[in-house]
């Protein structure tokens, strides 16, 4: 058979079908109309049981105690859901626990003979503590610990990056406060283990501050592994060609550090490089979905490149190992941040209106700095 659909005849496909998938009352989401409604079958979805995924999720990765640190992993965040504050960025459901395994994941891969006990419980603690508010963070301490009784975490070396830090906070005339640099250190081990973060506070809280003065430490600390792998005199001779130059909407592009050393037919012999971290600042709010996306030109029906998809474009078809955060410094509201569901999920895809998927590359992160997040839906959180 045939259907009309806006103006044009499609002809119909008995292999297709149509499903669609809604939470009743989801923030950024309107109800079906009940005439519609009626044409579909409804199937209600059960809430499932956390603790075997997580069992069997760990399983895959490797843990062979996956079955008792899947109920702590479970239990901790079903505790923190109960005791700890209410706030509109915390999420306890299916998605937190992916986030945690995963990290576990990356974290077994890179430690194998470590104490189980331990992954898991760093994976929760970079997970979560860094989005819990200064009051909550004792409470959610002392549910991990009741959890996981003398397992202690020995603490990271962070030296390079803690100098790195603090020369940066000298050179822009900063106070280096404690508080500043715990923050500084956390926005850190979430880049680690997650792709799509968000810096939350109020206006003149130190966001950007924190956000310029981690790129600045990451820098200092690359250059620093740099010197003890390659010496002294080959790294002051990548670093004199390190320059920086202010662009797109006067962001501190640091590029990264190049030399090569030639033989005497002009061979490359030795082809070394620092990697930088390249910052992309864009206001959303400031122009339209369309504007900030992509979209077909109404009369021509050419398609037109947005601001985000030209970004996340240059950044993914570059083959340097800079890092590269396309950071948001707006609100976030439901209309266009629901778009970013596939970057920021496991699929790490951009999806656009033409037809075309960008893919994120392992060095892109997409950072969100906002004041609240009153209007953003479950699943962005």
């Amino acid at each position: 058979g045939l259907f009309t659909f806006e103006g044009t005849e499609i002809a119909l496909d008995p292999t297709c079908g149509v499903f669609i998938t809604m939470n009743p009352g989801y923030a950024g989401r309107s109800e079906l109309p009940d005439n519609l409604k009626a044409l579909f079958r409804p199937v209600a979805m059960m809430i499932p049981d956390y603790a075997m995924i997580a069992e069997i999720s760990l399983y895959s990765f490797g843990f062979r105690e996956a079955r008792s640190l899947s109920v702590k992993l479970t239990t901790a965040l079903k505790l923190a859901s109960e005791q700890l504050s209410t706030q509109s960025h915390y999420d306890y459901g299916m998605r937190a626990v992916k986030s945690i395994i995963v990290a576990a994941g990356s974290l077994k891969r890179a430690s194998p003979r470590e104490n189980e006990s331990k992954l898991v419980l760093k994976a929760i603690n970079d997970c979560n503590l860094p989005k819990f508010t200064s009051d909550d963070i004792p409470l959610f301490r002392g549910i991990t610990s009741d959890l996981f009784p003398g397992v202690d975490l020995p603490d990271p070396d962070y030296d390079a990056l803690l100098d790195g830090i603090k020369t940066s906070l000298a050179n822009r005339k900063l106070q280096e406060k404690p508080e500043f640099v715990e923050k500084t250190i956390l926005l850190y081990e979430t880049t680690q283990v997650r792709h799509g973060l968000m810096v939350v506070g109020k206006p003149m809280s130190g966001k950007s501050s924190i956000i310029s003065t981690l790129a600045e430490g990451i820098i200092s600390k690359n250059i620093h592994n740099f010197e003890t792998t390659h010496g002294h005199e080959f790294t002051q001779a990548v670093a004199h060609q390190m320059t920086r130059r202010m662009t797109q909407s006067h962001t501190l592009l640091a590029e990264a550090l190049t030399s090569r050393e030639l033989d005497q037919e002009g061979h490359v012999i030795k082809d070394e490089s620092i990697p930088g971290v390249q910052r992309f600042v864009i206001n959303p709010k400031s122009v339209t979905m369309g504007q900030l996306y992509g979209e077909f030109d109404k009369t021509s029906h050419e398609w037109n490149d947005g601001i985000l998809a030209g970004t996340v474009r240059q950044c993914a078809s570059t083959s340097d190992e800079d890092l590269k955060w396309i950071i948001f410094d707006g609100p976030v509201d439901a209309v266009w941040i629901e778009n970013m569901n596939t970057v920021l999920d496991d699929n790490k895809k951009l999806c656009l209106s033409s037809g075309e998927i960008i893919k994120l590359t392992s060095y892109m992160t997409m950072m969100f700095e906002v004041e609240d997040l009153t209007e953003a839906s479950p699943a962005t959180v």
